[in-house]
């Protein structure tokens, strides 16, 4: 190995395959056989939002939030990774009943069981280098005896000073290694405000990164995602204008982002217009979008106070409990993003593939979000690679409806979807959403309902779903039309009552 230097604070052929709903490539075990190539140099694995709480913790997904944690440093460990990244909301709150960093002790509890304890100078020597992301979450407080309960904008100063001191960190982290740079961009108010010296560091960092090549990949961290960037980036934090004009000036950054916690086999978890953006936010649950890819609202996706007993398979928006990040492999042409589940210790979906471009017009991954037109943007060149979803003759035979005393029962497995290559990447497309229509002999539609698939947990499942749906009269045949991430329809599957 080359050496490593750690500076803080600036010291220093087509492809076709089939999958079901979920996945894409084969599921492997380990990633590590990817680094056989002689232009391999080094590799770093990328978390975010475990947000892991204090023993007394009010949140139900504490105690998965341990069991998350605790499995992703282990997998990295396991994997070798020569740093580990987070894009923030590592924790849930930074203060307790004004016990400020209990839930950064429980953190570093882990930490210290999976890489041993650290030495006197705070640094735990067996374990790879840790880059740390200051999310939301470490912005807020929490109060039992607080009539509000939650806070958020808890003092920016001191939640940064409870950050760097907790975690042994700069504020702004700069990591090389065989040439390549970390940096990460932490913001120093809740709301995504960096503050004056913060900006100067990064925008130094990166004049530094970019002086002997100015399109070798630059990787950069921040926890909110830029506007109009990869799928549900339609909001703007408070400095928001100033890193998406400085990122414009660096076409080669790989930005890596948390917060929407959207799940990782979406294919549009990466944008590439002006830089690259890859979102990494759902190592503890994830957040299901509630409208498809073509605006239909979701009728099996729920806020998180509803039920719907009627349905089975219906999902809660912000508790889809998954454990998910990325391991980032660097060589000297590509880098290769690979999406990991931490509990089955698996790969799942097709790798990010971003090679060493010259121009932005090289970029394979064009789509972007455009807030003014509320669309998302896709390249047609990109687009060529999606695929409509179809059921297999399997599939189609064991496919069921009936209609009795008021409610109408479909039953149905996963459609396929043929992952489509041109060579350079393949496309991690997905089965997104399913429409069921009921029609009467007349062809006069009597009901449709749209569910979204269980695309978010890992590939390697398969998966029925069942959907009662109350209507007044039986319908004589139902339609069932599975939907791509871009909103591309298959062919219908037609079933006779």
């Amino acid at each position: 190995m080359k050496k490593k230097s750690f500076i803080g604070c600036l010291l220093a052929v087509s492809l076709l395959c089939m999958s079901g709903c979920g996945g894409g490539g084969d599921s492997q075990a380990s990633v590590s056989n990817h680094r056989e190539d002689k232009n391999y140099y080094f590799s770093f694995g990328v978390y975010g939002d475990p947000q892991v709480g204090a023993d007394d913790s009010p949140q139900d997904y504490s105690v998965n939030s341990e069991k998350a944690i605790r499995m992703t440093m282990e997998y990295f460990q396991k994997e070798g990774m020569d740093a580990i990244v987070s894009v923030g909301d590592v924790i849930d709150y930074c203060e307790y009943n004004g016990l400020p960093g209990t839930a950064y002790d429980k953190f570093n509890e882990i930490l210290d069981e999976v890489f041993g304890e650290r030495d006197e100078n705070g640094v735990r020597t067996e374990a790879p280098i840790m880059l740390h992301t200051l999310g939301n979450h470490e912005f807020s407080g929490f109060n039992h005896t607080d009539s509000a309960s939650w806070y958020w904008d808890y003092s920016g100063e001191a939640a940064v000073d409870i950050f760097c001191e907790k975690l042994n960190t700069e504020l702004i982290q700069v990591y090389e290694n065989y040439g390549y740079t970390i940096i990460t961009a932490n913001m120093s108010e809740c709301r995504g405000k960096f503050s004056d010296e913060s900006k100067q560091k990064i925008e130094a960092a990166l004049k530094t990164a970019s002086a002997d090549d100015p399109w070798r990949p630059i990787f950069m961290t921040t926890h909110y995602v830029p506007q109009d960037t990869i799928y549900h980036s339609d909001w703007i934090s408070d400095d928001d204008a100033w890193l998406s004009n400085l990122l414009k000036q660096y076409p080669q950054v790989i930005l890596f982002t948390g917060h929407t916690h959207n799940p990782l086999n979406d294919p549009r978890i990466i944008s590439q217009k002006d830089y690259t953006v890859v979102n990494a936010g759902c190592n503890e649950y994830a957040s299901l979008p509630d409208l498809s890819a073509d605006g239909i609202k979701y009728d099996n996706v729920l806020n998180a106070v509803e039920t719907d007993e009627n349905n089975p398979g219906s999902f809660n928006a912000d508790w889809c409990s998954v454990h998910h990040g990325l391991v980032v492999d660097v060589y000297g042409n590509r880098t290769v993003i690979t999406r990991v589940d931490f509990e089955t210790e698996k790969t799942f979906g097709e790798p990010i593939v971003i090679y060493k471009y010259q121009s932005k017009d090289d970029f394979d991954y064009v789509q972007y979000y455009d807030h003014a037109a509320q669309r998302y943007v896709v390249s047609e060149e990109l687009k060529d690679l999606a695929a409509a979803p179809e059921f297999g003759e399997e599939a189609a035979a064991k496919a069921s409806a009936k209609f009795s005393e008021g409610t109408l029962t479909v039953a149905f497995e996963d459609a396929e979807i043929a992952r489509k290559g041109n060579g350079r990447i393949t496309l991690n497309d997905i089965v997104e959403c399913y429409t069921i229509r009921a029609y009467s002999a007349a062809d006069k539609l009597l009901e449709e309902k749209t569910y979204i698939s269980r695309y978010w947990l890992n590939d390697d499942r398969d998966f029925n779903y069942t959907k009662r749906i109350s209507m007044s009269e039986s319908p004589a045949y139902v339609e069932i039309i599975p939907r791509d991430a871009y909103g591309i329809e298959g062919t219908a599957l037609r079933i006779e009552l």
